[in-house]
């Protein structure tokens, strides 16, 4: 009897041996050992981005607190001193910082962008072994904005399924257009769930592009490409591990929101400007070290 010859599809011929992907904490730990082995650069970034931070955020002010509370208690009928309730007002003062206007969000953007590239020109070289600084990485990654801005952009397209399904239902529950249970879990699920697990789907390759994009004399369209090649049959194992290190990040800082929030309610606000500037640090890094792993 002959034996069949195993048939290659043409975008599997060309696919690169993979390796097993590190769990989310060895790739966190070895986040934190390149950080460390920066540390003074990283520091003098941080500061950088937290002082333009400062300057252009307006939506965290002295009543954010406040407000989060009186909507917590009047809203959801939880009772803001205990330490379910703490946790809630931190996990609402997070998404406080995020509400910015219109020409705010562009500027803070640009600066994210910068300081992400900053960030990846720094790591790009602790990888090489080639000494560098804040300074340099500062003046000469810059060069890689433009395709960024494509990606980024790109990425905003992407969020739209998943923006107008929820503000479809939104407006379904609201306006009772659908009130059984059954109709309600079915709108749910074809408007939110459905959406969100394609939006997520696409923007990891998004997100993996722009670290690509990086890479000398690369531009976004092969960069996309690269990415989707890269994530072939490992997209959800990086889901999972991005999903973990934004689960990590989000915890640990509640902890921190309920600490200030219960010891110097005066500096809750300074906090969660530290916390972001910090969390950007972190998940920049953490993405590049998963795509070094994934080569």
């Amino acid at each position: 009897m002959p034996v069949k010859k195993r048939r290659w599809r043409r975008s599997d011929r060309n696919l690169p041996k993979r390796t097993p992907l590190p769990g989310t904490w060895s790739l966190l730990k070895t986040t934190l050992k390149a950080i460390a082995s920066h540390r003074n650069d990283f520091f003098y970034l941080t500061i950088i981005f937290f002082g333009l931070y400062v300057l252009l955020s307006q939506a965290i002010n002295a009543t954010s607190v406040a407000s989060a509370i009186d909507s917590i208690k009047d809203g959801l009928g939880i009772n803001p001193d205990s330490l379910g309730g703490r946790f809630v007002v931190a996990g609402s003062i997070l998404q406080l910082s995020g509400n910015l206007d219109g020409a705010t969000t562009g500027y803070m953007l640009f600066a994210t962008l910068i300081f992400s590239l900053s960030i990846i020109w720094i790591l790009r070289h602790h990888w090489a072994q080639k000494p560098t600084n804040a300074k340099e990485a500062l003046y000469k990654s810059p060069y890689a904005l433009v395709p960024l801005i494509i990606l980024t952009i790109f990425a905003l397209i992407q969020l739209l399924p998943f923006s107008i399904g929820s503000a479809l239902t939104d407006i379904a529950f609201t306006r009772g257009i659908v009130v059984g249970v059954l109709e309600k879990t079915a709108t749910f699920v074809l408007l939110v769930i459905l959406p969100m697990v394609f939006t997520a789907s696409q923007i990891i390759k998004t997100l993996m592009a722009m670290v690509i994009v990086t890479v000398p004399d690369m531009g976004p369209v092969a960069a996309y490409r690269s990415a989707k090649m890269l994530l072939k049959k490992r997209r959800l194992a990086v889901f999972r591990r991005l999903l973990g290190i934004g689960l990590i990040y989000f915890l640990l800082a509640c902890v921190l929101l309920v600490i200030l929030i219960a010891t110097v309610p005066a500096l809750t606000i300074l906090g969660v400007i530290v916390i972001n500037s910090v969390g950007l640090l972190f998940f920049v890094s953490f993405l590049y070290v998963l795509y070094r792993q994934m080569l």
